[in-house]
Order: C-alpha cells, then sequence, then structure tokens
C-alpha cells in the first residue's frame, strides 16, 4: 500500500496499480505471495497446512488447475481463509475477477481482519460485477 492509499502490486521491476487489467501471473506479488498464507489466527491442522503449502507451490509454478484441485479439496475438511485468498489469487491471476472477489469474500467471512484482502475486494469488486454482467 502506498503512501497515497493505492495498493500496489508488485513483482520484480513490474508494477500494477490502478490499471483494472488482470495481471500477468509474472506480475502479482501482494503480501498473499510473500509465503505465508496460513493466518495466525487460524486453527489449522498440520494435514490442512500441507495442502495449502502444495497449492502454493502449485501457484508458483503456474500450476493454477491443479493448486484450485488441491484447495477445493482442503477446503472440503476444512474452510480456511488462508485456502480462500491463495484461490482468490489464483483466479485473479487467470483472469477470473469476479471468482476473485468471491473466494476473497469468503476468507473475510472466516476471518474479517485481513486487511490485505479486504483492499482487494474493494479494489476489485466493481470490476467483477462488470466480468459478470
Amino acid at each position: 500500500k502506498r503512501g497515497d492509499g493505492e495498493l500496489e502490486i508488485t513483482h520484480g521491476d513490474s508494477l500494477l496499480t490502478g490499471d483494472p487489467a488482470p495481471p500477468s501471473a509474472d506480475s502479482l506479488n501482494t503480501e498473499l505471495e510473500r509465503g505465508d498464507f496460513r493466518f495466525a489466527d487460524e486453527n489449522l491442522t498440520d494435514d490442512i497446512i500441507r495442502d495449502i503449502n502444495l497449492a502454493q507451490k502449485l501457484f508458483y509454478q503456474q500450476k493454477y488447475e491443479q493448486a484450485l484441485s488441491v484447495l477445493n479439496a482442503s477446503l472440503k475438511k476444512q474452510e480456511t481463509a488462508s485456502a480462500y485468498a491463495l484461490g482468490g489469487s489464483i483466479y485473479f491471476v487467470n483472469g477470473d475477477v469476479a471468482e476473485a472477489v468471491r473466494a476473497w469474500e469468503n476468507a473475510l467471512q472466516i476471518n474479517p481482519g485481513l486487511d490485505e484482502i479486504k483492499q482487494l475486494v474493494a479494489r476489485f469488486k466493481k470490476d467483477a460485477v462488470r466480468t459478470a454482467e
């Protein structure tokens, strides 16, 4: 988040700011993507943590369908903000803003204190509505 309140997503020298077009996988590197989808206030079992870590690894390898499959299986075991947040990021890099926003909103239902997720939802919800219409 910049000093002016605008959200930035960076990866290397690439920077995404107010452009509503979905970025490529290489241009998305938020705090969520920096390696910790396990939020401190979630009661995650070792099995769920393994699922989320595997899905995150697949995400970094740009194996998005496999990552979503792992996350969906994990969500059947236990609904977690971590899995929904990661799923939202995967949908987002695939250009499915509406589905990304839905996943991020699910994460917020579980953990309303996720400020980064709130910012993403606020920023992209309008785009998701336009996409769905």
